[in-house]
């Protein structure tokens, strides 16, 4: 079989997803590629009457149209113009017009056929490309962390686009060559039925040869997208992590690393390479035995009177063009799966789904308190991550998460965020099940400041607003509560000034100050910090932290922290050991009932702040 179950259902995948919303369009440049491909086909039979006068072979013209065949259609189109034998002058006239004017309607119409259907496969990469994207952002973390960023980017680079050439290609193509040998082959089996039997011929010797072919094909052309998804994240890791790589002196191993990766794609692509040159080729050769099989059998129809000279002459040169299209056939059969293997993981991943049901409710702002109530989390695996969390943040309230590592202080402020749903328990926003909620009402509730900030190649201005609507005072005061106002305005642009990739025009303090008043600035209900002064010097820390203060005043903030300095003063801290609570309360109160808090204050804190310690 040339085509699985499994191919099937991709193009239909392709066909409902992408295909379907342009199905007038597609069909009226079918139809323009169709007609195409029917009036090159005619062109050369508008030869035959100059043919009939340099063979010198008079025939008579057919009684009707049902009559026309390749012995008697130069004097056929002679009658219909009224042009006589020796009428040299009139009769190249009509035979250069006509095959002009065929030859300038076939380029006409190419060209307005090329133009709508590259606006087409425009069109239909650019949806591709947006429903790629926007279905990755519905996927939970864990499909995230179970592949690499070098082939999540590989559905944009490589199966998106060669996907989208596919569509483009192939059926233009294939239209256009089934069309020229429906004309052709007519024209063939009109004159004589038995030599139109060859082009039987030809069509099964091009299938044998796209049927030898398609699995390799389609073979190394997923192998060959793997290795670039494998190099794209090796060069991405390689220009994310240039300080760590600089920093090591580590440009040689990085190097050998890129030198493996690109052998490695090398190999594939030249492999992949010579499978496709070899199908160019191999048809060579096949036109070529046919060709003169064809030529041998048209000599001896014309020794047999099957046909006359001139009638051969054009059986030669149809059967030269029939050629042409059943090996363009063969070409996009072979075409087909290529784009099957381009397309192939674009359906798997529209086929994830998430594990997060979207709710129904709409998200209110926080009156009261949000509560975990036997909440144990695992991952597919089996991993257990929390066990029985009971735990109540009240409205206002700073709640610290501390611990070791590991003890799943990030996860719980995943889980608050619904990045992931309980196993078992549930966790209540006053008192109604979040699960109940439209997901991205709910999650707008928050802000978060994370220990990895991104900030965009854009403007302080532009990350700090982000998807909000500008409004000057409301951006004023939260680059004062982010503490952020002494090194804005002293830079040469102020608001203005251009961040760079990843913001690295600022230090890691001032970073954390844009991404502190960009969280502000969404007016979130609660404010996630996860780490958000563990990477920072001592004089960074303390500005983060009076950023910190000032905001614990205005809104409920939930901070998971590793220096215990920066969260002493919480309402509430929560020891984490193990995926369990071990202990709540304040600094004070902790120094005596939690065996883990004591540790971290005496691998952290000052012999000072030790002394309500009762040990």
């Amino acid at each position: 079989m040339m085509f699985s179950h499994t191919d099937t259902e991709v193009l239909r995948f392709l066909a409902n997803r992408f295909l379907r919303p342009y199905w007038k369009t597609i069909i009226f440049f079918a139809c323009l590629n169709a007609v195409m491909g029917m009036l090159f086909s005619l062109r050369p039979v508008v030869l035959a009457p100059a043919l009939d006068f340099f063979v010198n072979a008079p025939s008579a013209p057919a009684d009707s149209l049902f009559d026309i065949n390749l012995s008697n259609i130069g004097a056929t189109i002679r009658s219909w113009f009224s042009i006589g034998r020796g009428d040299y002058l009139g009769l190249g006239i009509l035979v250069a017009f006509s095959y002009t004017f065929i030859s300038a309607l076939v380029s006409g119409i190419g060209f307005v056929s090329y133009w709508g259907n590259q606006k087409l496969r425009s069109l239909i990469r650019q949806d591709m490309t947006v429903a790629v994207h926007g279905h990755m952002l519905h996927l939970p973390l864990t499909f995230f962390h179970r592949h690499k960023s070098g082939k999540l980017l590989n559905y944009f680079t490589y199966d998106v686009v060669r996907t989208a050439n596919g569509l483009d290609q192939i059926p233009r193509e294939v239209i256009r060559a089934a069309s020229r040998l429906a004309v052709t082959g007519t024209i063939l089996v009109v004159s004589s039925a038995w030599l139109a039997l060859l082009i039987l011929l030809v069509g099964i010797l091009h299938f044998w040869v796209t049927r030898w072919l398609s699995t390799r094909v389609k073979k190394n052309t997923r192998a060959l997208a793997q290795k670039m998804a494998d190099t794209t994240a090796v060069f991405q890791e390689s220009v994310s992590g240039v300080r760590l790589i600089k920093s090591f002196a580590a440009e040689r191993h990085n190097a050998r690393k890129i030198r493996t990766v690109t052998d490695s794609l090398r190999e594939v692509d030249v492999k992949s390479s010579v499978t496709s040159y070899t199908e160019d080729p191999v048809r060579l050769v096949l036109d070529s035995m046919l060709a003169g099989i064809i030529l041998l059998f048209a000599l001896v129809a014309v020794g047999h009177d099957i046909l006359t000279m001139q009638a051969a002459l054009m059986y030669f040169y149809l059967t030269q063009q029939s050629i042409e299209p059943v090996s363009i056939l063969g070409k996009q059969l072979l075409a087909v799966q290529q784009l099957l293997a381009s397309a192939s993981p674009l359906m798997k991943l529209f086929q994830e789904r998430s594990e997060i049901v979207d709710g129904l409710e709409a998200a209110t702002p926080l009156r009261h308190s949000v509560t975990l109530q036997g909440v144990s989390f695992s991952y597919p695996d089996g991993a257990v991550v929390l066990k029985d969390i009971n735990l109540t943040i009240n409205k206002g309230e700073m709640v610290a998460l501390v611990g070791p590592s590991g003890a799943g202080k990030s996860t719980l402020a995943d889980m608050l965020l619904r990045f992931y749903d309980p196993t078992q328990g549930q966790i209540t926003f006053d008192e109604r099940d979040i699960r109940d909620f439209r997901l991205r009402e709910y999650r707008r509730l928050f802000g978060v400041v994370s220990q990895d900030t991104l900030l965009f190649n854009a403007t302080i201005r532009e990350n700090i607003i982000f998807d909000k609507v500008y409004d000057e005072n409301k951006l004023k005061h939260v680059i004062e509560v982010a503490n952020a106002s002494d090194f804005i305005y002293e830079l040469p642009e102020g608001l203005d000034t251009e961040l760079g990739d990843r913001g690295v025009r600022l230090s890691g303090g001032q970073r954390q100050r844009i991404a502190i008043a960009r969280a502000v600035y969404h007016q979130p209900q609660l404010l996630i910090l996860d780490e958000a002064t563990s990477a920072l010097d001592s004089h960074s820390e303390h500005q983060v932290q009076e950023a910190l203060d000032r905001l614990a005043k205005e809104i409920t903030v939930v901070a998971i922290a590793h220096r215990l300095s920066t969260v002493q003063h919480a309402d509430k801290i929560v020891v984490m050991n193990a995926g369990r609570i071990e202990a709540v309360g304040r600094h004070e109160e902790l120094l005596g009932m939690s065996p883990t808090y004591q540790q971290l204050c005496k691998l952290q804190l000052t012999p000072s702040v030790m002394r309500n310690s009762p040990g």
